[in-house]
């Protein structure tokens, strides 16, 4: 064989391996360059550097296989084959996906911005539908700019958005409300992830999420109740965390008219002293357990912040274990002189144990004791009845 012929041959085969090359060239960036990259970001004490090369390292063998697309036609022989207005449309199409991964990429940074902004509040703050809309807005500019590059007017795309969109924000009335309303329960921090919420028709628990159309909230049952955000916005309901985290748990009751109410104040504190301290440090052994899980799997820089929250949540805890309960007389009722006592519980789980466990032993307390607790009853007199 000649060496024309084998130049010839290896000229056939041009536009392959000249694919073949770069695709490997992005397998190799991706297995080693890449992998040896983020060893080396996990010894740092930022998290910014692991979201950029986690976030390259989702796009890097895209980014590969269409710059291999690109080299094997417009760097070989097969750019003469293509129609002028083909290959155009074909270079036009490699751009906007290198424009849409970049700002794949973009978005997933912002993203993680978004939330390290977030940490810094105490509670948690829901970010999933601001979340979305940044990454839906990127990603509509780069097609924009992607059709502007390929020699694609935009202009006529954006009247034709413009006059279509009031149609379409007609059609989506609903949706665009309950977006709306997400956003402004998220901006208002009214309502957080997390948080203990009881809603008017009675259903409780806790937040989980918040989506762009939807809230979720998980009962103590384990079930989750899916409530529309313009709902949710419009509805009076009660945010049991929103102004303290050791919430007061009040147990409504009420004794007898002739009980000694100093001695029924004396024994009830007694049984709350004891359920209030029992239960708080059960409650807390748990969430320090919970704490000591996540400062095992966690960078160094989030295990300081962890430790300092544990050590401040177990201040908390020795504190409220000790926290003197509250009972105030406050009605004479029908049939009982009605009082209500006040706990306090480190979470919202505590909340019904501690209600739980105080009634249990309240009420076996006052057996012991001789302390009447009344059923509802009235006495009716008659002033003028005929002696018989």
């Amino acid at each position: 064989m000649g060496a024309d012929a084998v130049w010839g041959f290896l000229r056939a085969l041009s536009p392959l391996l000249i694919f073949v090359s770069t695709l490997s060239l992005g397998v190799i960036l991706d297995l080693i360059v890449l992998r040896a990259m983020r060893k080396l970001t996990e010894r740092t004490a930022t998290k910014a550097d692991d979201v950029l090369i986690g976030a390259i390292n989702r796009v890097v063998l895209f980014l590969a296989f269409l710059a291999a697309l690109y080299l094997s036609v417009n760097a070989t022989y097969l750019s003469n084959k293509f129609p002028p207005r083909l290959l155009h449309l074909y270079n036009v199409g490699i751009l906007a996906g290198i424009i849409l991964a970049i700002a794949w990429v973009l978005a997933e940074v912002i993203n993680h911005a978004i939330d390290s902004y977030v940490q810094q509040f105490p509670e948690e703050v829901p970010t999933g539908i601001l979340k979305s809309i940044v990454k839906l807005t990127i990603l509509t500019v780069a097609i924009l700019v992607a059709l502007e590059s390929g020699g694609i007017s935009v202009t006529p795309i954006l009247t034709a958005l413009g006059v279509g969109g009031l149609a379409v924000a007609l059609a989506l009335q609903d949706s665009l409300s309950n977006l709306f309303a997400g956003l402004n329960v998220i901006m208002s921090r009214q309502i957080r992830k997390g948080d203990y919420v009881k809603l008017e028709n009675g259903e409780e628990g806790f937040v989980e999420e918040m989506t762009w159309r939807n809230t979720l909230i998980r009962t103590i049952a384990n079930n989750i109740v899916i409530v529309p955000n313009s709902k949710l916005a419009s509805s009076i309901l009660i945010n049991y965390d929103l102004l303290e985290k050791p919430r007061g748990v009040p147990v409504p009751m009420g004794v007898a008219y002739g009980s000694d109410l100093d001695f029924v104040e004396r024994v009830t504190l007694e049984v709350a002293r004891e359920v209030q301290r029992e239960v708080t440090l059960a409650a807390a052994d748990r969430i320090l357990a919970q704490y000591r899980e996540r400062v095992a799997t966690v960078k160094e820089s989030e295990r300081q912040r962890l430790e300092e929250e544990m050590r401040a949540f177990e201040r908390l805890a020795e504190e409220l274990a000790n926290w003197e309960p509250i009972l105030r007389y406050r009605e004479f009722g029908d049939s009982s002189i009605n009082f209500v006592v006040v706990l306090k519980a480190i979470s919202a789980d505590a909340v019904f144990l501690m209600r739980h466990e105080f009634i249990k032993r309240v009420k076996r307390r006052y057996d012991e004791e001789g302390i009447e607790i009344p059923f509802p009853q009235r006495d009716v007199w008659f002033r003028n009845w005929p002696k018989s």
